[in-house]
């Protein structure tokens, strides 16, 4: 015990001496906290005095700017003066903006003068042309009927005594047949119905393989029928109604007509005006290889003019230069049809065309034949207009058929051909009701329900089957559909084939369709 309180008492001695030398660490610190209190204190006072003086200088500077300030004059001349010419600026900016605003509406009033002022000339140079240039009018009329005269036009013979259509028909398949050239009776029978529908379709147009008489077709009917008959060759650089009906040539002072207008201008004169007037027989225009140019471009007019002839009569504008303009009536008794070749060197046939035509195609020949041809016998008589025209049906007799079976149908394969983007209009369901109207079966044979149905059979081959060309066919239950529409009917087999090709695309060319017995024995009876 007393070595413990040995140690213990030197541990108390060791605390001992480091308390007193905390101590004086602690003293040593409040000495030097003290110090460094004084300093800064003192820094604290120097800097007070600093801002003192500084706060007294400002002070004396912010008098001495009030004492320069009272001393300016607030109706100083210079400011006077500036504001005097400021209001002065001001004014003439006022008036500046104003003229611009008077010169803006007098350049707008200037433009309407200047419009004014040419619509003033075209009419003074048209009434100048009207008036002073009477003569040069009917000297290019009279050179252009010259140049009819030097070109041997034909002249019209005696008047054709045939009055019945079927009897027409019949002598033009014989006619053909002596000639060695067969067509089908329903083939024939489809292009003198189109012919007959022209007031909604003007155009009727024969498309296939070339060397399938498509050209032979027209040519031969006119013959046997006792209709005039031009050929035109349409040329690939076709672009304008000029390159179909001529030109001016300035440097001659002369009009050079094309053949075809010498043609039509004689379809417009009497044969007691003209002795070449063709006025009171049927003419047919064949425009061979339509398609070689867009018939839009050189054919716009017509095509335009023989719509609006339904409805009312019209005149085709003939421009002889220099403003003169021949205006020439487009009568009843003149026809258009065109054959196209379907191949790299020709133009598809738009909408707007197939709307406005009957598309009759010629399948390629199963077995080919040599030609054997007999001379073509000679035919004087004429196919009078007044003839023609009265076997043309234009009473609608049958419009209550139509619209209970055929229209429905027809609505229900449209909705099918919108979903492939091919639908049709209002045009086209009146072109196909005059067709079938004005079907010889239709007119003539006893059985008015079937003869309907074979020309409601035509007119899809005519209108509805064109538009529907190079349609994708793979999986296209649309088409099918149209199909199961069609099974009734004896083009299905062809709309099948059709749709059966390695290119999977809609190509009808094919024509099963005419080679019906029912529509033979429905003929005979």
């Amino acid at each position: 015990m007393h070595a413990q309180l040995d140690e213990m008492a030197d541990e108390t001695n060791a605390l001992r001496q480091k308390n007193r030398e905390l101590n004086k660490k602690i003293d040593w610190q409040k000495d030097y906290d003290r110090e460094k209190l004084e300093r800064d204190n003192r820094d604290l006072e120097q800097c007070k005095e600093d801002l003192l003086a500084a706060n007294e200088n400002l002070r004396n500077r912010i008098q001495e700017w009030e004492n320069e300030k009272n001393k300016l004059d607030p109706r100083d001349e210079r400011i006077k003066e500036l504001e005097e010419e400021k209001r002065e600026l001001e004014g003439i900016l006022a008036q500046k903006e104003n003229a611009e605003q008077k010169y803006n509406t007098l350049s707008v009033k200037n433009k309407q003068l200047e419009a004014e002022l040419d619509m003033l000339n075209e009419k003074f140079e048209k009434l100048k042309n009207m008036y002073a240039g009477v003569e040069d009018f009917e000297k290019r009329q009279k050179n252009i009927k010259e140049q009819i005269v030097k070109t041997n036009p034909k002249v019209l013979g005696a008047p054709s005594n045939e009055v019945e259509e079927l009897a027409f028909l019949e002598r033009i398949e014989k006619g053909m047949q002596e000639f060695n050239v067969f067509y089908p009776k329903r083939l024939l029978y489809m292009f003198h119905t189109a012919l007959k529908s022209t007031s909604l379709s003007p155009l009727s147009v024969l498309s296939g393989v070339s060397g399938t008489g498509k050209s032979e077709l027209p040519k031969l009917y006119v013959h046997f029928g006792g209709l005039n008959f031009l050929s035109i060759a349409v040329q690939p650089t076709w672009d304008s109604p000029e390159s179909l009906m001529g030109y001016f040539h300035a440097i001659e002072n002369k009009f050079d007509a094309t053949e075809f207008l010498r043609f039509f201008i004689q379809t417009t004169l009497s044969n007691n005006e003209e002795p070449y007037g063709l006025k009171e027989a049927m003419s047919i225009v064949l425009l061979d290889e339509m398609n070689l140019a867009h018939i839009e471009l050189y054919f716009a007019e017509f095509l335009s003019k023989l719509e609006i002839k339904c409805s009312q009569e019209t005149n085709i504008s003939i421009k002889l230069g220099t403003g003169l303009t021949w205006e020439l009536p487009l009568g009843d008794n003149l026809l258009f049809v065109g054959t196209m070749n379907e191949d790299e060197s020709t133009k598809m046939l738009s909408d707007k065309v197939l709307d406005r035509a009957f598309c009759l195609n010629f399948e390629r020949p199963k077995i080919l034949k040599g030609k054997q041809q007999k001379p073509i016998p000679s035919n004087d008589g004429y196919l009078k207009v007044e003839t023609f025209n009265r076997w043309i049906n234009k009473k609608g007799d049958q419009e209550a058929k139509l619209e209970g079976k055929y229209k429905k149908l027809t609505e229900e394969i449209n909705e099918r051909l919108d979903a492939c983007g091919r639908s049709i209009g209002h045009r086209v369901w009146q072109s196909m009701s005059t067709y079938m109207h004005n079907h010889p079966l239709v007119l003539h044979a006893s059985d008015k329900n079937k003869a309907l149905q074979f020309a409601y059979e035509e007119c899809l081959v005519l209108k509805i089957f064109p538009k529907l060309r190079g349609v994708q066919t793979r999986n296209n239950q649309h088409l099918t559909k149209i199909q199961d529409l069609l099974k009734d009917f004896s083009v299905s087999s062809d709309f099948k084939q059709a749709m059966e090709n390695d290119f999977k695309e809609f190509v009808f060319n094919s024509t099963n369709y005419l080679n019906n017995v029912e529509y033979e024995k429905l003929l005979k009876k």
